[in-house]
């Protein structure tokens, strides 16, 4: 089975100039053989602009896919629902019930969803728990949390009715991509922890290798995340996963891992591609 996976939209630009958006959001496509699917829509439209000109086809998708209920990942929904509205979009039911927000800069903003645009929408598919959407295509629910979560979460809340507090971010989904030598990866925001997702994956779909994991770490610069017990960890237990690593992933904790996992760790960005046997 042949996957490909691109990154519409970043906020890293390729270091050659090119005429692709970035943004503090984030988007990818998978092609497979027989579909494809869209997982995330960034924070603006810019994921469909980028889209068109890598001449990528999205009114054909299978479906998209929502890891979580940051506006930096669905910003570019209602772009989406105008143009695909018969397309089905599967989340957790969270994302339409709750509001977040984020208090890691010096005011407090909120960073929801539109609940606008999945309340009574006929192409909502709620996600309660891990399940596959295809015989290779798995959408996992990190539950445990065996390592520490990123530090970085502690500036984010949710608030149901008008209770707000921490979220523990139960309903963030990872995609799974089973091959023939392996899993892939796709991990958003990482909220849960790398490895806490990694050992998640690797149970619900009893495959033990990952050949590559692909997204965002939440390692922000200045959080003083334990970047040493992390990597010893994948030296111990995935020496041989490749990471594409960007988004909410902080440039000194990015040179860290390079450094710390040398031939391991990369960088992607708006335009990043990658195609696996």
């Amino acid at each position: 089975m042949s996957i490909t996976i691109t990154t519409l939209i970043d906020n890293r630009a390729q270091q050659q100039p090119c005429d692709l958006l970035t943004e503090h959001g984030l988007s990818f496509l998978v092609e497979m053989e027989k579909s494809s699917w869209l997982y995330d829509v960034g924070a603006s439209k810019g994921y469909a602009e980028n889209a068109q000109l890598l001449q990528k086809e999205l009114r054909s998708i299978q479906g998209l896919i929502l890891s979580h209920g940051h506006a930096d990942h669905t910003g570019g929904l209602s772009y989406f629902t105008a143009q695909n509205p018969d397309t089905p979009i599967f989340a957790s039911s969270s994302i339409i019930t709750e509001r977040y927000f984020s208090a890691r800069h010096s005011t407090k903003k909120e960073i929801s969803t539109d609940a606008s645009l999945l309340k009574n929408n006929r192409s909502f598919r709620e996600i309660k728990n891990s399940c596959w959407l295809t015989a290779n295509l798995a959408i996992v629910m990190t539950k445990k949390h065996p390592y520490a979560l990123p530090k970085g979460n502690k500036y984010l809340t949710k608030r149901i009715g008008t209770e707000e507090e921490q979220d523990l971010f139960e309903q963030e989904i990872t995609l799974a991509l089973r091959t023939s030598t392996g899993l892939v990866l796709l991990s958003a925001c990482s909220h849960n922890g790398v490895l806490n997702i990694m050992q998640a994956c690797r149970e619900y779909t009893q495959c033990q290798t990952i050949r590559h994991f692909i997204g965002g770490t939440h390692l922000l610069d200045k959080m003083e995340d334990d970047l040493t017990c992390i990597t010893q960890e994948i030296r111990k237990n995935y020496p041989t996963t490749q990471f594409h690593i960007g988004h909410c992933t902080g440039e000194n904790n990015l040179k860290e891992l390079q450094n710390k996992l040398p031939n391991q760790v990369e960088a992607f960005y708006s335009g990043w591609t990658i195609t696996l046997e």
